[in-house]
This record gives C-alpha cells, structure tokens and sequence, in this order.
C-alpha cells in the first residue's frame, strides 16, 4: 500500500495506484494491519510481558489459499518432522493425505486474517511464508501468528530483521531449507529449548521499531 500526499490539506493523503513522488510513503500491509489492531492486540506484540503463548497441542499448521511451490515444498519437508494440519486449501505438491490432517478451525478469508490467529494458537509453530518474494515486501502472516504465541517458520525480504526479533521465529531459506528443518526438529525435540525461543521478545528494537514502522498516529510511537 502506498499512501500519497495531496494538496488539499497536510493530513490528506491519496491511497491506491499512482506515480510515485518525493512525497511518496511506501507503507507495508502488516503495518497497516497492526494499526487496525485492538490496543490490548498492539500491546500483547509490544510489551514483552503481554506475548501471547500458544496452547502447543500440535506441531505444525499451514492456512493458506494461495498455493504457491516454495510453500507446498516446505510443508512437505515439514510433514517429515511431526504431523502437520491443513487449514486452507493448500496442503503441499505430494498430497498425501496419510501424512496431512485437517485443522479443526479453517482459513475463511470472510472473517479475515484474525480467523488465522485463533488457529494458530493450538499449535508450537505456523508457516506463514510470503506468497510473493520481494524488496520490502512484508504481508500480516509472521503478525497473525506471533500474535496467537505460535512460532512462526517464515521466508521473505530480509528487511524483517529490522522489525522482528531473529531470535523469536524460523527464517527458512527456500534455497538452503536444510539448517531451517534441522533446527525445526531440534526445537520439537527440545521443549526447553522451545519454551526459550517462544519466550522472545517479539520486537527487534522494541519502542523505536514502533516509532519507526508502526506509528501512524500520535497515540502510537508518536506519530513518526
């Protein structure tokens, strides 16, 4: 999304497709997405304190509709590890149904993306890869499932570094999977292990993450 300043007045701003302008504010849909949180959803992925636990039942959860190969592929090599759950109507390229089972709670784009979190929550991790690869490019995924305490497995821009803390989540690099699944299974072999990358603080940088990518209003980050 991209939000362009007009010259009707200093808070007016042009949404939707346009030429860009040196007045031009890219803005990332998961930051629009974590402004149209409740505050107490805003303070349970700031305050430290506040992050949500998932209920750890299962190992792994996959809700997707849009079925893209470096997904389905991962959800495959995933499927080696524990059993997993289709939550949408993506569920891998092998479709085997001996080794995939159905989550009890689907994917339903009508109650939108907050449906994903309540599902997430039964399980120890979500893969909530980006459908599309690119610069800056980052959607609500990695946000819905940290904000149901899962740990989320997630591959896009790198930019993610900068607003998410590495250490509270799976980064697994399609091109080289094989560190990302070993360490998947190590942490499924390791509940203290698990409970210690749960345990993260969510945020890179706390406040100033805040301020940086999250702050379209005075009442939060102040308005930067």
């Amino acid at each position: 999304m991209v939000f362009y300043d007009t010259t009707l007045g200093k808070r007016t701003y042009y949404i939707g497709p346009n030429d860009d302008s040196p007045k031009s504010l890219s803005v990332s849909f998961m930051a629009t997405k974590f402004n149209l949180l409740t505050p107490s959803e805003q303070e349970r992925i700031i305050d430290h304190s506040m992050k949500p636990k998932s209920l750890k039942k299962r190992f792994l959860v996959y809700a997707a509709s849009n079925c893209r190969a470096h997904r389905e592929i991962a959800f495959d090599a995933l499927s080696q590890i524990g059993d997993v759950y289709q939550g949408g109507e993506c569920w891998g390229l092998k479709k085997e149904r001996s080794s995939v089972k159905l989550s009890t709670l689907r994917f339903d784009r009508d109650k939108g993306s907050n449906n994903n979190a309540l599902m997430y929550r039964n399980y120890r991790f979500a893969l909530v890869m980006e459908s599309t690869i690119s610069e800056r490019y980052i959607s609500e995924k990695i946000l819905n499932a940290f904000l149901s305490g899962t740990v989320p497995i997630w591959y896009g821009a790198p930019e993610i570094f900068d607003i998410f803390n590495r250490q509270a989540f799976v980064y697994y690099n399609v091109s080289d999977p094989e560190p990302a699944l070993n360490y998947i299974a190590y942490l499924e072999s390791n509940t203290t292990a698990y409970d210690e990358v749960q345990g993260q603080p969510i945020l890179a940088h706390g406040v100033e993450t805040v301020a940086k990518y999250f702050s379209f209003s005075d009442a939060l980050g102040g308005g930067q």
